[in-house]
């Protein structure tokens, strides 16, 4: 009965990222996702299978997990941030004016792409874990990058 329930909850958490109610990431036995809680959104890592927690909850959204499974890329404040899978570590990659969202690690966790709009103007960018060699890949009109 265990073992159901927890396919049930890990279906129900799955099918709240791909509708959009949360935002999350899942790899290699763990699973990393935004919720509103109040007016803020936090981010939250548990272990798979079992639901164990994974560090303490952090401020934050749009969570990916590097491969290596031990660091995760966010948003927050319209910034791209990383930190340490259990929310130490938390450090500020962009810091400029626009928005900067929705990470993603590459295959080999050396970079991230994300997306980076000033005004009407929406860019894919790639930038380094340790915050150099941010450069611009693509250009187009609103946020669709």
């Amino acid at each position: 009965m265990r073992r159901w329930s927890f396919l049930l909850a890990l279906v129900i958490v799955l099918g709240l990222v791909q509708s959009g109610s949360m935002g999350g990431s899942l790899f290699r036995g763990t699973v990393a996702f935004h919720a509103k809680q109040g007016g803020s959104y936090y981010i939250r890592a548990l272990a798979i299978p079992g639901g164990v927690p994974r560090g303490e909850e952090f401020s934050g959204g749009n969570p990916s997990l590097s491969p290596s499974g031990k660091l995760v890329a966010f948003e927050r404040q319209g910034d791209i941030w990383i930190a340490r899978l259990d929310g130490t570590v938390q450090r500020n990659l962009t810091n400029t004016p626009g928005y900067e969202g929705c990470p993603s690690f590459s295959a080999d966790g050396r970079m991230i792409a994300f997306n980076a709009q000033l005004g009407e103007v929406s860019q894919v960018h790639l930038i380094n874990t340790d915050g150099t060699g941010r450069r611009a890949l693509a250009l187009g009109p609103g946020n669709n990058a």
